[in-house]
């Protein structure tokens, strides 16, 4: 039979699929109490408030099936087939349920290792830096207390976990560990310089308070531009971003200094008093001195590097395969290439056609012209978006009427006449067999048509889909009314709908922080040029992902976010501190060095503190490809 072959079976036999259809619906929402409805009300009352619960049910609609539910089918699934597993019978799982269960263990998998991994390697860091346990403990607890409480507010918020809000706690690690080092790297400064320990931490504050804000809020400004999204996963985003940014502010600000207030903060003997006789302050104000003096050395090769930059952008590509997010020996990666390529795809495309009138699909020239728009389809397919097997009433009505005729492989084909084809449809339904039901409605009205393509990149999809609405205008007749949707479709919107919402949201970001710098330093002048090193950094990641052949895609895209919090946090601690020593004694050396001195510490142990926590990420995924 036609219809088995890359359906149920491959081409040489060897392999069959077994399709698993979930329920639509969620049952979590439905009464455990098999009487309800039953019961005899004590009064007129309770009867009107249950009826009025059973409506305002009613109006919400049935939940659909939900993602931890989709996980447990799969999580079975699994198991049952490990234990069918032997050397010559493999199975292999594929579809939609089983990418969401992969991507949703993927992300927990990873948080388990790499958050804790990345705590462990920042906290050395700071260790070493520092040498004191308190220094160390203070700012972890800053950014626990910061993504505890933000992850509750998520719960209580109903915002759902997925791959846009996975970055949120990589993002809190990023925003309480600037805020705290800032204020503890002065506080024991001051403190090593002979301060009390009350004078110390007020000092911190007064130095570093106002810029930890300024940061903290044009960090959730330029967050918050995200709820512009067309995705509502982004659009979560923005809104619990904020939020959390807030409260590390809070929590810096406020739960911080109490603590350090009763830690004992001692002096280290051996350390030197004059920063000069520090190697790093040492190292910082010889920087500071040689970019005054010698601007040129300093801006001539930024720009040669800024240009390289634009070069590596060009050549930045857009990509969205989340198989490509796995390693090549994952179970799901393996499983969807082998099915794609012993049975034709593992990813559905539903072609919906409405004939506008009731029993308007009995008409034979209607299913002769959506037969002849599906074969089209199927001939000017080409790879990597190839059309495996299709299923659809046309195969019902070709099968009928072959079965009618003896069989003869002749007469499957769709009758010529609209009574035979409303009588063999008739027929077929009357049969026992609900088949039927799954490729048109009970008025034969509308019909759907299911293409089985290999899951492959979703940029190869909107060309596709653009020849297949373009062949349906000029082949469909105006009787034959013409939708598509499945999961090729919803791949290749959600791809177009991040790269517009996530353009949109970095353009509204800079447009909301530019005037935000501005107000802070109180000049339009400097506020534009301390927009510059806000965008350097994120054009020299766009061009060392070109050199290297990095894709832009769902994932790599929110990295943006998190560099543009880091570098204005930097930029807007650096222009604070230094536009109140220039303003006071209109010397720019002066003023660059001590800045670097005291301010830009901080900045260095914050900047060489996230990118060692980053660094571990590639570390322990080099390791596990060994293993």
């Amino acid at each position: 039979n036609p219809l088995y072959r890359d359906t149920l079976l491959c081409a040489d036999g060897r392999c069959t699929a077994l399709a698993i259809t979930p329920w639509t619906y969620s049952e979590l929402e439905t009464s455990g109490d098999p009487l309800a409805g039953f019961d005899d009300p004590a009064d007129e009352d309770a009867a009107g408030d249950r009826a009025s619960t059973t409506a305002d049910e009613a109006d919400a609609g049935p939940v659909p099936l939900t993602s931890a539910q989709g996980d447990e089918l799969i999580r079975r699934l699994l198991d049952l087939l490990a234990a069918e597993t032997t050397p010559t019978f493999r199975p292999h799982v594929a579809g939609e349920l089983a990418m969401v269960y992969r991507i949703n263990t993927g992300m927990a998998e990873d948080l388990a290792i790499f958050m804790p991994a990345t705590l462990i390697a920042i906290a050395a860091l700071l260790a070493l830096i520092f040498r004191r346990a308190v220094a160390v403990v203070l700012p972890l607890m800053i950014v626990v207390l910061s993504l505890a409480s933000t992850l509750g507010l998520m719960v209580v918020l109903g915002i759902p976990g997925s791959t846009a809000v996975q970055i949120l706690p990589v993002f809190l690690l990023t925003v309480g560990v600037c805020d705290a080092v800032h204020i503890l790297a002065i506080a024991y400064q001051r403190r090593q310089e002979g301060e009390s320990q009350p004078d110390a931490i007020a000092q911190a504050i007064r130095h570093a308070g106002a810029a930890v804000f300024m940061t903290s809020a044009t960090t959730a400004a330029g967050m918050a531009s995200f709820l512009t999204a067309e995705m509502g996963a982004i659009r979560d985003l923005g809104l619990i971003a904020p939020i959390g940014v807030g409260l590390a502010w809070l929590y810096t600000m406020g739960t911080l200094p109490a603590l350090l207030a009763i830690v004992p903060m001692r002096v280290r003997p051996g350390v030197p008093v004059d920063p000069a006789d520090r190697p790093i302050d040492r190292f910082l104000i010889g920087a500071g001195r040689f970019a005054a003096r010698r601007p040129g050395l300093v801006l001539i090769p930024t720009a040669l590097l800024a240009l390289l930059a634009v070069f590596g952008t060009l050549r930045v590509g857009f990509s969205h395969n989340a198989l490509n997010w796995f390693a090549p020996e994952d179970w799901a990666r393996r499983d969807f290439a082998e099915i794609d390529r012993r049975l034709g795809g593992s990813v559905s495309l539903e072609l919906v056609f409405d004939a506008g009138e009731a029993g308007g699909l009995d008409e034979p020239e209607r299913l002769k012209a959506i037969d002849a728009f599906v074969e089209e389809v199927r001939a000017t397919a080409k790879p990597p978006v190839a059309v495996g097997a299709s299923l659809s009433l046309l195969d019902i009505v070709k099968e009928t009427h072959s079965a009618l005729n003896e069989g003869r492989p002749e007469a499957r084909r769709i009758p010529d006449s609209r009574a035979a084809v409303a009588q063999e449809l008739l027929l077929f339904e009357s049969s026992g067999s609900d088949d039927a039901r799954e490729f048109v409605d009970a008025d034969h009205r509308r019909t759907r048509v299911n293409l089985r393509l290999p899951f492959v990149d979703a940029l190869a999809f909107p060309p596709f889909l653009r020849k297949l609405d373009r062949l349906a205008a000029e082949s469909l007749g105006a009787g034959l009314a013409f939708e598509r949707t499945g999961v090729m479709t919803l791949l290749s919107q959600v791809f177009a709908a991040v790269i517009q919402s996530m353009a949109r949201s970095y353009v509204g970001a800079l447009v909301l922080i530019t005037p935000l710098m501005m107000l802070i330093l109180g000049s339009f002048r400097r506020g534009l040029v301390s927009m510059i090193p806000n965008v350097l950094p994120i054009l020299a990641v766009l061009g060392v992902m070109g050199f290297l052949g990095i894709r832009l895609d769902s994932t790599t895209m929110m990295i943006g976010a998190m560099i543009i919090g880091i570098a204005v946090d930097d930029t807007i601690h650096f222009m604070h501190k230094f536009h109140r020593h220039f303003d006071q004694t209109a010397d720019l050396e002066f003023s660059v060095c001590e800045t670097l001195r005291t301010t830009g510490s901080a900045m260095l142990f914050t900047s060489v503190a996230l990118a060692l926590g980053f660094l571990v990420f590639r570390v322990l995924q080099l390791h596990e490809a060994r293993d």
